[in-house]
């Protein structure tokens, strides 16, 4: 018997940690999003094609988030968070974000535009 509770106990806490995980992964999510459409929507669009209204004039063109090229880059985890903080070519840089800012952006990117 004592068995049996330890084992629906267990269960029963897997089960409930696993919610409350997906829950703060819905809400590093959604803050991915608010980021994403505040800081980076105007030149790399709302579809992550690089197609922003900002984007007319650029050039280079903004990054594609939705080409399998751009996340075939082996380093590209550390390399999304450096052009965030450091800027690139025409993109301001972003020092005030902090860097579970910058992970719920890259979330948001990797659920939204990255090819399944």
């Amino acid at each position: 018997m004592k068995r049996t509770f330890a084992w629906v106990m267990a269960v029963l806490f897997a089960v409930t940690g696993y919610g409350w995980l997906r829950c703060a992964e819905g809400g590093e999510l959604e803050k991915g999003k608010a980021l994403y459409e505040d800081r980076c929507l105007l030149c790399h669009g709302p579809k992550g094609d690089g197609k922003g209204p900002g984007s007319i004039a650029l050039d280079p063109k903004p990054a594609n988030y939705t080409k399998k090229s751009f996340w075939e880059d082996p380093n590209i985890q550390q390399k999304i968070p450096e052009t965030i903080k450091a800027g690139k070519g025409q993109m301001r840089p972003s020092p005030d974000l902090k860097d579970e800012d910058i992970q719920a952006i890259i979330l948001y990117m990797t659920t939204t535009f990255k090819p399944k």
